[in-house]
């Protein structure tokens, strides 16, 4: 099978990979060491990884407000300085994003992370350009339960603001998840429905940096084309 795709489940195949990648995500790995070249604490990923994903990933349950985006700052270690709704929901954080800043993305690596995928995305951040996407299975923070998605990493120059200079923003597509984690999607969307949103309390100040990292990394708007009536 691909991590591009999904396939059809076999009959009884489906718990044993499951339990499997469970194992495999309690095990955890070292994060925040190093000075993120992209080597991962845990070694060489699995080789039978593609094989188990395949039957088990499913896309998310929903659209996630403002697609999955990150943005670290431009030099090592690379922490993370802002992250959209849903790359924080995807990666296991909390919707305020207190608990990613001041981090490295090393903590999403697991025994599945291909080493040699992220070393090609580090080479090219520490050469300060724009990396070619690549297929990944990173790992819920939370949880330790992979995902898979692309992503692909731009070089944002530094802007009219002083507080906030050159970055990299990694942004990922074709999300796919375990059947636990789309159901922790479900059951987490369910819940901040029925309750007024309620985390940590942050400063004005913080609220400003948050938004305005949020309006600098956002797409512009798309110009609408007046058309001409036919004569």
């Amino acid at each position: 099978g691909s991590l591009l795709g999904r396939s059809a489940a076999k009959p009884g195949r489906s718990s044993r990979a499951s339990s499997r990648l469970g194992r495999l995500g309690r095990k955890g790995v070292g994060e925040e060491a190093g000075d993120g070249d992209g080597e991962c604490c845990a070694g060489e990923p699995l080789r039978r990884s593609s094989a188990l994903l395949a039957e088990e990933l499913v896309p998310p349950p929903f659209v996630a407000e403002g697609g999955f985006v990150v943005v670290t700052a431009a030099a090592p270690p690379y922490v993370v300085e802002w992250a959209s709704p849903g790359w924080l929901q995807m990666c296991g954080f909390r919707p305020s994003g207190l608990d990613v800043l001041g981090r490295s993305l090393r903590c999403l690596q697991g025994d599945l992370t291909d080493t040699a995928a992220v070393g090609r995305l580090m080479r090219a951040v520490a050469e300060r350009r724009d990396a070619p996407a690549a297929r990944l299975v990173n790992y819920d923070v939370q949880r330790r339960v992979p995902f898979v998605h692309t992503v692909a990493v731009r070089f944002l120059p530094p802007g009219d603001d002083p507080q906030r200079g050159a970055a990299f923003i990694a942004t990922s597509s074709a999300v796919q998840l375990l059947p636990s984690g789309a159901e922790r999607w479900s059951l987490e969307a369910e819940r901040a429905a029925g309750e007024v949103a309620q985390d940590e309390c942050w400063s004005d100040e913080f609220e400003d940096y948050w938004s305005g990292w949020g309006e600098r990394v956002a797409p512009p708007p798309k110009k609408t084309e007046v058309g001409h009536k036919k004569r």
